[in-house]
């Protein structure tokens, strides 16, 4: 994989870098006033992507862990069975993960059965269509890949972790149904009416807006802009499946707007947070 293609290369990145600036100084200023327009938990534009804008973490650690089986050599039995283990049990929490948010998010509009049978339908579904393009790539690139897929989303999941639980910003939703609760701008790390308000009653959940996991999930489909070095029919294609891939993760980034769950400096830190850690992956796994 020595010859693919930089998707992160100095053009790509100078118009998201203008992109995140120019989010970031909108909603320095206007975070509150944004959201106080578009907030709206009924939204259906919001409560789909909401459901379903974490799959590509989900989708990520399915794709992963089928290829981890597929690529593990036979010649010692204790390494096989180990990874055997480990891939199915990743196949399984992806599974799980994928499930849970359409029907937390959707329960109300669709029974759980149909929602979990739908999921679960089209993860194992992109999973069969990845494995169908790449299962005649040589098994070093294929590890390369494994490597790169799993290293972007875990990392993703605990930094971003990391940063919420200090942070405690309040989320919009709560601000907007808790008279003692007030905004604060994303630059103020720790909340000093957190205690008092979960004291009365609010779950620590709504102290966690800032970055949103939401994008930073989403972001994970940019995996589909490595596809093409491991992938011979998408030579190519790299930078307009990375664009793709930025696309759907903004979409995602500003459903969570209408849900009230992040502001919009929110979403662009989480967006800011994918692109770094896939980029370094990227670096790291595939161009090498």
């Amino acid at each position: 994989m020595s010859d693919a293609v930089n998707v992160y290369n100095k053009k790509n990145i100078s118009i998201l870098a203008v992109l995140i600036i120019g989010f970031m100084l909108i909603g320095s200023f206007f975070d509150y006033q944004i959201s106080l327009t578009l907030h709206d938990e009924t939204n259906l534009f919001g409560l789909i992507l909401a459901a379903y804008g974490q799959l590509p973490a989900s989708l990520g650690i399915l794709i992963g862990a089928t290829l981890m089986i597929y690529v593990t050599e036979r010649k010692m039995r204790v390494v096989t069975i180990l990874s055997y283990a480990g891939g199915i049990l990743l196949i399984v929490f992806a599974l799980f993960m994928g499930v849970f948010e359409p029907i937390s998010y959707l329960k109300d509009l669709v029974p759980a059965p149909v929602l979990a049978v739908i999921t679960l339908i089209l993860m194992l579904g992109l999973d069969a269509f990845v494995f169908s393009l790449v299962k005649h790539t040589p098994k070093y690139e294929l590890k390369q890949f494994v490597k790169y897929i799993m290293f972007a989303v875990f990392v993703q999941m605990i930094v971003i972790n990391i940063i919420k639980i200090p942070w405690g910003r309040p989320r919009m939703r709560m601000i907007a149904v808790t008279p003692e609760a007030s905004f604060q701008p994303w630059w103020v790390i720790g909340s000093d009416m957190k205690e008092t308000l979960m004291a009365m009653g609010v779950v620590a959940e709504e102290f966690k807006s800032f970055p949103s996991g939401h994008t930073a999930s989403a972001s994970c489909i940019l995996f589909i802009a490595a596809l093409p070095a491991i992938c011979p029919q998408l030579k190519g294609k790299e930078n307009l499946l990375f664009w793709i891939a930025i696309g759907f993760t903004l979409l995602v980034g500003f459903s969570r707007i209408f849900m009230g769950a992040h502001f919009l400096t929110d979403i662009t830190v989480g967006l800011t947070i994918g692109v770094l850690i896939n980029a370094f992956a990227y670096k790291m796994f595939i161009q090498r």
